[in-house]
């Protein structure tokens, strides 16, 4: 598996990129939770840590009920401020 995090900032596409592990930004001025499904689904992240949420005042876990809800391909880490995922 490869081993590697993705964080493309406040970036939500990127032509003919491939990533296992991706940060996202879930909301912002010009961020919203489609935007950040869709850029998943664009590079075939299988695993995604949502970002970019705290100032705007999304919620990481609706974020995770929508991917359930619309069955998304990929697995969802929200992380709490301190706490760290081995990937």
């Amino acid at each position: 598996m490869n081993q590697k995090l993705f964080h493309p900032g406040d970036g939500t596409k990127l032509a003919d990129l491939q990533v296992d592990n991706l940060a996202v930004p879930i909301t912002g001025p010009d961020v919203s939770m489609r935007d950040a499904f869709d850029f998943a689904k664009q590079v075939s992240a299988k695993k995604i840590i949502p970002i970019h949420y705290d100032v705007m005042g999304a919620k990481p876990d609706f974020f995770i009920m929508l991917s359930t809800r619309f069955k998304m391909p990929f697995e969802i880490h929200a992380l709490n401020h301190g706490e760290s995922l081995e990937i």
